[in-house]
């Protein structure tokens, strides 16, 4: 066996011991009390992946009881997500039907990353929101999950902005003859000016993937500083071949 599939099967067995020690709470050494719910989690995962409870257990949790954090501002929902991710690498939600109805808890999701600096959290809610997006994500799914990532992360976090104006623009013709959208656009008076920037400066650029030659097009923000793009397919960074 290759020292590569030895150090695997070894993270995996080590990922796979992880969520017992969430669901029957052994060895625990921190709770986390969000409205009524309960985790009795460890302060070596968590931290291992959050740069916001390493700072809240080094201080000594000087706000709350020893070995506590309390999270009351929080959706209770989303909370048990971070947890889920931290112990199982992944969250789930309800709205399993309808891939695009899961869009606004996925921003949400996201957003909660970035406020605990999470940056698994972060990566596992922007790549099923990208998933969401796919396909033809219901009007007020996406009109909903765009107000909420537009009004819980900074402007400069462009992590779900991007892909929601790109789905924007590529679904216009249908979303434009929408009241809820429309006015989604009117309260949310930033996204609106993205848009306007991203149709008036970027446009559409065709890109051949390097690596697996898949060929797609897509949309150039005004936000990009290059003539780059993820293939949809590898992820692999592909450079425009033409404009």
């Amino acid at each position: 066996m290759s020292s590569e599939n030895s150090y695997n099967g070894f993270a995996n067995d080590l990922q796979a011991s992880l969520p017992p020690l969430l669901d029957f709470g052994k060895h625990s050494d921190l709770i986390i009390k969000c409205e009524g719910d309960t985790h009795t989690v460890h302060k070596v995962f968590m931290c291992a992946h959050s740069t916001w409870f390493t700072k809240a257990c080094e201080a000594g949790f000087e706000e709350a009881k020893p070995g506590e954090v309390s999270l009351e501002e929080e959706d209770p929902t989303v909370v048990k997500a971070m947890v889920e991710a931290i112990y199982r690498g992944d969250y789930s939600h309800g709205k399993k039907d309808v891939p695009s109805a899961s869009l606004q808890f996925h921003a949400m999701v996201y957003a909660l990353g970035v406020k605990y600096d999470v940056p698994l959290l972060r990566k596992l809610a922007k790549a099923k929101f990208g998933s969401g997006c796919e396909g033809a994500p219901k009007t007020h799914h996406l009109s909903d999950a765009i107000e909420e990532l537009y009004t819980s992360t900074l402007s400069s976090n462009r992590g779900l902005r991007d892909i929601a104006i790109r789905t924007a623009i590529r679904d216009g013709k249908v979303l434009w003859q929408n009241l809820d959208f429309n006015d989604m656009v009117e309260r949310v008076g930033e996204f609106g000016r993205d848009m306007a920037k991203t149709l008036s400066i970027g446009g559409r650029h065709q890109f051949t993937c390097p690596y697996c030659e898949n060929r797609f097009s897509s949309t150039k923000l005004y936000s990009d500083n290059l003539n780059t793009c993820y293939c949809p397919l590898c992820e692999a960074l592909c450079t425009a071949t033409r404009t």
